[in-house]
Parts: structure tokens; sequence; C-alpha cells
């Protein structure tokens, strides 16, 4: 075999991992998301209030995943990412099965704590061994390839789980061991989980672990033991190029959990949706524009960085946080026709998928190859910690306490995105500067 045969064999295989990873990350979150379309029959079971659904949608679920994030990619750097990715795929996918047979608030609250814990195994891991199978030209094309399972993850959560919800009512379980008795939210959680450990199964057998790739700057790419204590001081030293990475795309990740977690609330509230229409609407919105958007990101991002423009990553943020954050506020200032709702919210995922490439990207281009996950752990800390905590939280509590009637939610999730992206913006536009030195000599040095 010829070495450019091997080369487009390794690339086809390359691939087939990314493929496998995505539909791992599918699972991940369509594991995560599917508490947003059970909202009002949990309410109705547990009789909780907003506010707790804001808390299960994000603390619940970033307490473990950001603060296991950082010593599981300290793991990754080192030790077998493939089975690490496997091993994380198996709990989460269990303790979502366990997320169906809780009886109160803290039970579910433990179990979306558990589904944390798993899920913080898969993205440090799964960044640094994409980076590691391809070369610097494709690289944002296999990080938006994996980052697709986001949007298609969340399509079929609000696809399928819509349909699903509805089937899941009609049935008479009653006279079964173990199902019996249990409500179809319930039943919805545990249909979730179960097939998240075939896909453990497949990435443990199926998934080779590759060479690490020496792909950016000398810093750091050597094989010294490099601490997580080295890692803090790299990044103290690099910092203003890193901060805009971590702080602009934080607050991006606020737009995005507030509209995942409370727009199907506020379509069925406000605006008199069905579960199963809201659930329509919502995996349109994912599947199609969004999918779409992942795609057009990743690759105007790669045509940009090749014509030399290091700072594409960040631009590719900026506009991302303005396009998604307007037809929202369109949404919820002005009376639309159904037709015009739907090219709305079609739009804003669009605009909102832009960046799930290029945001973990702007890490991988640019970090030392011994600290790329540990990095890439302390983005998604960051992304998690604050977008993905107070982007479910805010609205419930603006909503809770300041807002009253069927649009109080829409309200809510108005003033947070629009202050989420006026901040957002600003990060981007101000700290992008040393962002753009870096990736240059990063290039020069590759």
């Amino acid at each position: 075999m010829t070495a450019s045969s091997r080369a487009s064999s390794g690339l086809v295989y390359a691939w087939l991992v990314v493929a496998l990873l995505m539909i791992a990350y599918t699972l991940s979150f369509l594991d995560r998301q599917i508490l947003a379309l059970l909202v009002t029959d949990i309410q109705a079971d547990l009789g909780i209030s907003d506010t707790k659904i804001g808390l299960l949608q994000g603390l619940a679920f970033t307490i473990f995943y950001t603060t296991l994030g950082i010593p599981i990619a300290r793991i990754a750097d080192y030790r077998n990412r493939r089975n690490l990715i496997a091993l994380g795929v198996m709990l989460w996918s269990l303790m979502t099965v366990l997320c169906g047979f809780a009886r109160n608030f803290l039970h579910l609250f433990a179990a979306r704590m558990g589904v944390g814990v798993g899920e913080a195994a898969l993205s440090p891991a799964a960044y640094s061994i994409i980076t590691d199978y391809f070369p610097r030209k494709h690289l944002s094309k296999a990080l938006s390839t994996y980052a697709m399972g986001v949007y298609i993850g969340g399509g079929i959560a609000f696809t399928v789980g819509g349909l699903l919800i509805v089937r899941l009512a009609e049935l008479d379980l009653g006279n079964l061991p173990v199902v019996g008795g249990l409500a179809s939210w319930q039943l919805a959680f545990i249909c979730a989980g179960l097939p998240g450990i075939l896909v453990a199964a497949a990435v443990y057998f199926l998934v080779r672990e590759p060479e690490r790739r020496v792909y950016a700057h000398a810093a750091g790419n050597d094989d010294r033991h490099l601490t997580f204590r080295d890692a803090v001081a790299y990044l103290a030293q690099n910092r203003r190029a890193y901060l805009p990475i971590y702080l602009g795309f934080s607050l991006h990740a606020i737009i995005v959990a507030a509209a995942l977690a409370w727009l199907p609330t506020q379509l069925i509230r406000e605006f008199g949706f069905s579960v199963r229409e809201a659930g329509n609407l919502m995996g349109f919105a994912l599947l199609l524009p969004g999918c779409a958007g992942v795609l057009f990101g990743g690759f105007v991002c790669d045509r940009w960085l090749r014509s030399g423009r290091f700072d594409a990553p960040l631009t590719i943020g900026l506009i991302s946080t303005i396009g998604a954050t307007l037809p929202f506020i369109l949404l919820n200032l002005v009376d639309v026709t159904p037709g015009a709702r739907t090219v709305l919210v079609g739009t804003s995922f669009f605009f909102l998928a832009l960046v799930a490439g290029p945001a973990p990207a702007a890490i991988q281009l640019v970090a030392p190859q011994r600290l790329r996950a540990q990095l890439s752990a302390v983005f998604l800390f960051s992304i998690n910690f604050i977008g993905m905590t107070l982007g479910p939280l805010l609205p419930a509590l603006l909503s809770d306490r300041y807002f009253e009637g069927a649009g109080a939610i829409g309200d809510a999730m108005t003033w947070v995105m629009l202050v989420a992206a006026i901040a957002a913006a600003t990060v981007f536009v101000t700290m992008r500067r040393d962002y753009r030195s870096l990736g240059r000599a990063s290039r020069e040095r590759a």
C-alpha cells in the first residue's frame, strides 16, 4: 500500500471515529435535554417551581460536570482516552435511566448530578483524540462534525421525545415488573438512557487510541509530565489571549442554555403549543438550521484560518451572538404569525450553532500538546459553570420573582439573552488582538 493510500484510509477511519463520537455526543445531549420537554409533567407530579426546574436543568448537571471535567481531562492528557470515553458513556446512560425512578426533587437532582459525572469524561477526551486524528486543515470541520451531536441530540430529544411522551402516556404498563406504575416522564428518561449502553461498547471495541500529535507552538510540546499547575501557569502567562475564549463563549452559552431550557415551555405556556408541537418546532430548529449552522461555521472558520485570519473563531463567535439574539428578541417583543415564529426560531438556532466547531478549535489550535485536554476542560468548566448553570436558572428566577402571567418566562428570557449578548459581543470585539497574535505564533512554529 502506498503512502498516499495509507493516508487516505487513515483519514476515512478518522472520520468514522468522529461519527461514532458524534453519536455518543448526540446521546449525551439527548439525555441532558429531554428534561426540557418534561417540565409540565414533572411539575404536576412533583409539585416543584420554575426555579427548581432551572436547578435541575442547570446546577444539578453542572456541579460535577464542571468540577470533575478538569481532573478527568488531566487523565485524558496521559492515559487511554478511548477507555475514558467508553466508561463515561456507560455511566451517564445508567444515571439517565435512574432519573426515571426518581420519586421527588432530591432523587431527580442526585440522578442528574450522576449524568453530569459521566458526561464530564466525553468532550475533553474527544477533542484531544480528534485533534490527533486530523491535520490542521481539517480540524475545524472535524470538530464541527462532532459538535453536531449537540444539535442532533437536541433535535431528537425534542422531536422524537415529544412523540415518545405522547405514546408513553397512552400505554398501560401497570402490570409489568419494574416499570409498572411509572409516569410517562419517568419512562421517557429510561428510554433515553438505554441506547448509550450499546454506544459505550461500540466506542470500546471500535476506536483505536491514536498517537499524540505535536500540533501547536513549542511551549509545552514535550514529554514532561505537565501538571494542572503547569496549565494554570501557562494560562496566566497567556491570559489575555485565552480570556476571550473562556469568557466570550461562556456568555454566549448563557443564550444557548436559556433557549434550550425554556423556549419549549414558553411555546406551551404563551403560544398554546402542545408538547408534541413544541417538540416538533424545537426539533426542526436544531436538526435543520442548527446542523446547517454547525457545518457552515466550521467551513467558514477553516477558510478564514487558511487565509491568515487567526482570530477567525472569535469573529465567528461575534457573528453568532448578534445573529442569534436579535430573532429571539423579535419573537418576544413582536406579535408574529406562526410561520414567522418558525423562521425566527430557526434563524436563531442557525446562528447559535455557528460556534460549535470554532469555539473548541480556538483552544486546540494554540494549546500545547500535553495541555490540550486540560485547557479544553477549563473551557468546558467556564461555559458550563457560567452558561449552562446561569442560562436555565436566571430566566426561572426572574420569572418567579419579577414577571407574571403566561408571558413571564418569555420576558425573563429576553432580558437574560440581551444582557448576555451585549457582554459577549463586547468581549469578542475588545479582547481578540492577543488571541490573534498567539494564533499567528502557533502557525509559524507548528
